[in-house]
């Protein structure tokens, strides 16, 4: 699972960034999650996160949140392209994204609405193959 989501999510957003820099284009905005902010248990409750806050890898390796992992990645590689490489470069961590499902069984997103309209008290959201919420 982990080649399976790092690989597209870092070479996806790398070959992106570099056809940016071929046709030189001077900003990019990288569409990344919250997945890259969220689990970092060292961040003082209460305030909010920024810049400077990413997602602890030991931790969503530890508990295979793969995507977690590989968004943390492809951010951090796009940042650091982009200075290499002198492109302005802006990420969004949106946290859910609804939209037409193009897979054929519920993604995490999706069954987090379902949750919502059945009036569920509790939401639970499998990532990595663990209940996490």
């Amino acid at each position: 699972m982990q080649t399976q989501v790092m690989a597209p999510a870092v070479e996806g957003t790398l070959n992106v960034l570099r056809v940016c820099s071929s046709m030189k284009v001077q900003k990019v905005v990288v569409v990344s999650s919250t997945a890259a902010v969220h689990f970092n248990p060292n961040w003082p409750q209460g305030r909010p996160k920024d810049e400077s806050c990413w997602s602890d890898w030991k931790i969503c390796m530890e508990n295979e949140l793969w995507y977690s992992v590989s968004k943390t990645v492809a951010e951090e590689t796009a940042l650091e392209y982009a200075e290499k490489n002198g492109l302005h470069v802006v990420t969004v961590c949106p946290c859910i994204v609804f939209g037409p499902q193009l897979q054929p069984i519920v993604n995490a997103s999706s069954e987090l609405l379902i949750y919502v309209i059945k009036d569920c008290h509790r939401v639970q959201i499998a990532l990595g193959g663990r209940p996490v919420g």
